[in-house]
């Protein structure tokens, strides 16, 4: 690493912060600045504001594209608002039909689909199980259906 003896402020930037200080300086003590323009008497005419690029994804900020933002933003919000509507009567659907589906569990008829396993004799084969479960899975399902009605559909 070298070590270097400080220099003075002008020589590392030039003068360039200096200036800028100076000009600060003025302005606070109410002095004009030789660079700044002088105010004249006569109003200016704004010319219109030409764009640097071609870019057709530029788009210039006006009135009319603020009001379409703005309509934007506020269509946003109104579709927002519907979702959340319908995820929450989905989510109310739903929980109902848990707990339907709950009532049907403990209901005699469900009881008596599950004794079906007890009533297999006893030296049914593994392949006569499975088919007797694979049978009491679809009469819940089905019980299900019938007393609750279909799962609501997914989001």
């Amino acid at each position: 690493m070298v070590l270097a003896a400080p220099r003075p402020l002008d020589a590392q930037l030039g003068g360039l912060l200096r200036g800028r200080v100076t000009d600060a300086a003025k302005k606070a003590a109410g002095i004009e600045s030789e660079a700044a323009p002088k105010p004249t008497d006569t109003p200016t005419v704004s010319k219109p504001v030409v764009l640097p690029t071609t870019d057709p994804s530029v788009i210039p900020i006006t009135d009319k594209v603020l009001e379409g933002f703005a309509r934007a933003l506020q269509t946003e919000i109104d579709l927002r608002a519907q979702l959340l509507k319908e995820l929450d009567a989905r989510e109310a659907a739903v929980k109902k039909h848990e707990a339907c589906k709950g009532q049907v569990a403990a209901s005699p008829e469900f009881q008596q689909i599950l004794m079906q396993l007890g009533n297999l004799p006893e030296n049914t084969t593994t392949e006569q199980m499975m088919q007797a479960m694979a049978k009491m899975t679809k009469d819940q399902e089905a019980l299900v259906l019938k007393m609750c009605g279909p799962e609501p559909a997914p989001g």
